[in-house]
C-alpha cells in the first residue's frame, strides 16, 4: 500500500491532512470543500428568539452534551438552540426539549429545506472538540453557515482553524471550553 499510495495523487480536503501526508512520503493534493454561496440566503428578518443552530453529526466529539448544558443558562423565552443532524446523542436532545431551550429538527436530507433553516437562524455553532480517534479536518457546515452570513463560534480544531480567520466571521474558541462558548454567546446574542 505504501508503494501504490507514494505514486498516486491522494486528494484531502485541509492544508494540514496534506501537510502530514507530504511528510509521511505521501504525494497529496488539496482540494478543499465548497458550496454554491449563490443558492445560500439569510431571511434577515428579526426573529423572536434568537435561533442558534447546529448541523453536523450527533454525537459526543462535536460537544453536543456541552451546548445543552450552556442552554439551560439561558431563558426559553429569548433563545432556541435548534439541532440538526444524526447520531447516538438525539435522544438526549429530545429529552431535553421541554426543560431546556433546545429543538431537535432532524436529519435534513433535502438542501433546500436545509438552506432555509440556516437562512432562518441567527447564529452558528460548531463545538467539536479532538478525542483519541477524531478531529474536525474540515467543517463543511461552516461554509454553509458562512454562505448564509451567520455569525459563527467554532473550535479550534484543525479545520476551523483553516477555514475561519478570528473575529472576522466568528469567534474560535478553545476546545472544551464551556465558559469561553458561554462568553461569545453572550456577545452574539446581545449585538
Amino acid at each position: 500500500w505504501h508503494q501504490f499510495l507514494k505514486r498516486v495523487k491522494i486528494v484531502t480536503v485541509s492544508k494540514t491532512s496534506c501537510d502530514v501526508l507530504k511528510s509521511k512520503g505521501y504525494n497529496p493534493i488539496q482540494i478543499p470543500h465548497s458550496v454554491d454561496i449563490n443558492t445560500y440566503k439569510n431571511n434577515n428578518e428579526k426573529n423572536k428568539k434568537v435561533k442558534i443552530l447546529y448541523v453536523g453529526r450527533i454525537f459526543e466529539g462535536k460537544g453536543i452534551k456541552e451546548i445543552l448544558d450552556i442552554s439551560s443558562k439561558f431563558s426559553k423565552d429569548k433563545v432556541e438552540f435548534l439541532f440538526v443532524g444524526d447520531g447516538p446523542l438525539i435522544n438526549l436532545i429530545k429529552k431535553n426539549e421541554d426543560k431546556l431551550p433546545v429543538k431537535y429538527l432532524g436529519f435534513v436530507k433535502d438542501k433546500n429545506k436545509l438552506r432555509k433553516i440556516y437562512g432562518s437562524s441567527d447564529i452558528f455553532i460548531l463545538n467539536s472538540y479532538a478525542t483519541e480517534r477524531w478531529e474536525e479536518w474540515f467543517g463543511i457546515s461552516l461554509l454553509e453557515a458562512m454562505a448564509s452570513n451567520l455569525p459563527i463560534i467554532a473550535t479550534d480544531c484543525v479545520g476551523p482553524k483553516e477555514i475561519m480567520k478570528n473575529n472576522k466571521v466568528g469567534f474560535l474558541i478553545s476546545q472544551k471550553n464551556k465558559k469561553e462558548l458561554y462568553n461569545k454567546l453572550n456577545i452574539l446574542i446581545k449585538n
